[in-house]
């Protein structure tokens, strides 16, 4: 008897993003929710662009730099397919929101003190938590296009 394990579905963590979203109450607990919300956006982006490089045969083991940094500087990397602009843009693309993603996932990660410091605080952390989301979901979507 075999016991083959299935992958994990890391679109699982765009989904649990997309909870805390939808659980945003205006409690104390809201920047938590945001926080690893954030985090988990981030994850699923990175994830899936990992195994998108994976399934292409690509070894982002000789770009350098930390594994999250050789996956995003991976995309960074366009010479390989100088006939085609379209898909250069798209690396490009993935590249970018990656990088902003990361940076964002570390300010939520690491940061002490609040990540919002304004009189409208649940609808700033509504649109900070939801661009994550949006910026995760682009990723996945370009990482389509580009197959």
């Amino acid at each position: 008897m075999t016991n083959k394990q299935e992958a994990f579905d890391w679109d699982g963590y765009l989904y649990l993003a997309e909870s805390f979203l939808n659980d945003l109450n205006g409690t104390e607990a809201d920047e938590a929710k945001v926080r690893c919300g954030i985090s988990r956006a981030y994850y699923a982006a990175l994830h899936d662009s990992r195994i998108f490089l994976h399934t292409s045969h690509v070894d982002t083991s000789v770009v350098g730099g930390s594994t999250h940094d050789n996956i995003i500087n991976y995309f960074k990397q366009m010479d390989f397919a100088p006939d085609d602009n379209e898909k250069i843009k798209l690396y490009r693309k993935v590249y970018n929101t990656l990088r902003n993603l990361k940076a964002d996932r570390i300010k939520a990660d690491y940061k002490d003190r609040a990540l919002i410091n304004t009189s409208d605080l649940m609808m700033t952390r509504r649109n900070i938590l939801d661009k994550s989301i949006k910026q995760a979901q682009q990723v996945i979507n370009y990482l389509a296009m580009i197959k």
